[in-house]
């Protein structure tokens, strides 16, 4: 039962955030049309302390597919307390599809202190095997 419990949080976590990123992913711009400003107010948002805003940030920069966004998220997801935002790190490493991030991903499987991020972890990265 508590099993059961844990794979339906996870579930909704996951289409929590993946709502998130649809909502976000239609805009109609790429990075390079994007200004400067803009990415550098959003890589500035990942740096917040602000949960909501560092978690749209990481989304929105994982949507509008932004190299530059790759090395705050592994920060991110190596180093922040709270594990949404890990999670959110995550999500948005596995969208970026870098290679960086795949390899941060699994780490995060093995070493990460929360079983919902290693859960999540786990998923994302079969996923990023099962579609090469």
């Amino acid at each position: 039962m508590k099993n059961l419990r844990s794979v339906v949080v996870m579930i909704i976590v996951v289409f929590s955030i993946m709502a998130s990123s649809v909502a976000a992913a239609n805009t109609p711009y790429k990075s390079a049309n994007l200004k400067e400003s803009a990415i550098n107010s959003l890589l500035t948002g990942v740096e917040s302390e602000n949960l909501g805003l560092k978690t749209s940030s990481a989304l929105m920069l994982a949507n509008i597919d932004c190299p530059k966004a790759v090395i705050p998220l592994l920060k991110m997801l190596k180093s922040d307390p709270n594990e949404q935002a890990r999670m959110t790190a995550a999500y948005a490493l596995y969208q970026l599809n870098d290679k960086r991030g795949l390899f941060a991903i699994k780490q995060a499987v093995r070493f990460d202190d929360s079983e919902k991020v290693k859960r999540l972890c786990l998923m994302l990265y079969k996923e990023s095997i099962r579609t090469k």
